[in-house]
This record gives C-alpha cells, sequence and structure tokens, in this order.
C-alpha cells in the first residue's frame, strides 16, 4: 500500500504530478519515547566535553601560609588558593570528559520513520522536482523559493540525494537564512528532523532515504 503527495517544481510551484511514499516510512504512529530518546542520546554525544575547571593544587600561588597558625585572632588558613578563597581552586567542578552513548540504529530508524510519518501527516513534507532555483547562490533567490513553499520564516530541513551536483551552490544560497538546514539524506537523523517544521525533500532523495531506514 503507497501513499502520494504532490510534486512542486524546481521554483517551488504545485504541479499536476505526484509521487509514491512507503507507507513503511510515511505513515507508522507516532512513537514519542523512541523519539525523546534519539533526541537525548544525539545531544549527549554531540558534547564536547572539554569542560575544565583548576583544582586548588591547580591555581597559581597560594603556596606560602597566609599568616600564621594560632594568634592572629583570624581563622586558620593554608593557602589563599583554597576553594573558600576568591580567585581560589573550584571543588569538585567539571573536568574534561568526553563520553559517548550508543543508541541501536533500529531504534534510531523507528525514530526517523516516526518523525517523517507525523511531518507526511501534518502536510509538512515539501517534494521537489529538483533544486535549480537554489543553484545560483543567490540568498534573493532562496528567500524567494521559500516564500513559494510558505516556508519563510520557519525551520526548514533541505534534504538533498548524496550525489546532488549542485549542493555547495545550494548550502551557500540558505547559509544567510536563519533556521534553514541542508543535509544529505544518507545523514539525517531524528534530531533534524524533529527541529524542523517543515521538510523539503528532493523526489531524487526519497528512494535513497526509504530503502536507508525502512
Amino acid at each position: 500500500r503507497e501513499m502520494k503527495l504532490n510534486i512542486y517544481d524546481e521554483n517551488g510551484k504545485k504541479t499536476q504530478k505526484t509521487v509514491e511514499l512507503s507507507e513503511t516510512v510515511w505513515n507508522v504512529p507516532l512513537n514519542a519515547d523512541v523519539i525523546a530518546q534519539a533526541v537525548t542520546i544525539y545531544l549527549h554525544n554531540r558534547r564536547r566535553g572539554t569542560a575544565h575547571s583548576k583544582t586548588r593544587a591547580e591555581v597559581r600561588g597560594g603556596g606560602r601560609k597566609p599568616w600564621r597558625q594560632k594568634g592572629t585572632g583570624r581563622a586558620r588558613h593554608g593557602s589563599i588558593r583554597s576553594p573558600l578563597w576568591t580567585k581560589g581552586g573550584v571543588a569538585f567542578g567539571p573536568r574534561t570528559h568526553k563520553t559517548v552513548k550508543k543508541f541501536p540504529q533500529k531504534m534510531a530508524h523507528a525514530a526517523l520513520r516516526s518523525l517523517l510519518s507525523e511531518r507526511a501527516r501534518g502536510d509538512q513534507v515539501k517534494v521537489m522536482e529538483g533544486f535549480g532555483a537554489l543553484g545560483d547562490s543567490k540568498t534573493k533567490s532562496a528567500v524567494k523559493f521559500f516564500g513559494e513553499l510558505d516556508s519563510v520564516g520557519k525551520s526548514v530541513l533541505v534534504v538533498l540525494a548524496s550525489g546532488e551536483e549542485k549542493s555547495a551552490a545550494i548550502k551557500k544560497s540558505v547559509r544567510n537564512i536563519g533556521r534553514v538546514q541542508v543535509k544529505s539524506s544518507l545523514d539525517v537523523n531524528p534530531y533534524d528532523v524533529s527541529r524542523a517544521s517543515r521538510l523539503i525533500i528532493g523526489q531524487d532523495s526519497i528512494a535513497e532515504l526509504e530503502k536507508r531506514i525502512s
């Protein structure tokens, strides 16, 4: 069983043509739990883990006892670089630490199918014959293109086929437009789709994407 979507030409105009989409990819029930897991683990693995606070042993200075132990009336201190002091070391602060959590590929694909289905059911997927209007590397052309698709001001994910010849020019066209991301159909992940309220996908990309996650 197949579902169909209208095809838009390279200038963003709706045509009389339609494309058949696999229901196993584009019409599956929403699975909020697996989507949440996929996005959480993706964001976790994206963290660089380069935070590094200095302990009292690493802060410069503080080698001399600030005052004698007894007889001054003041509290006892051994170093001005104690965590108790301003400009002192940090106790139990963040340290350089990178961890990677594994996420089963089957679950990642299930999350992606669920998100794509939600976008398709919400009429948020636009299938393009091509992206010729974005091939001149001009922001003005890209703004006009997104205007035709009612996508100006929205978060947009443009999905290209892996062998798209004009991918560099397309990325250059949209780089000055906020909330627009361009990805290959082989690189799209659940986080990308969850952020986008409009999915603009090339007709050539559909078979590639369906083969990858079906």
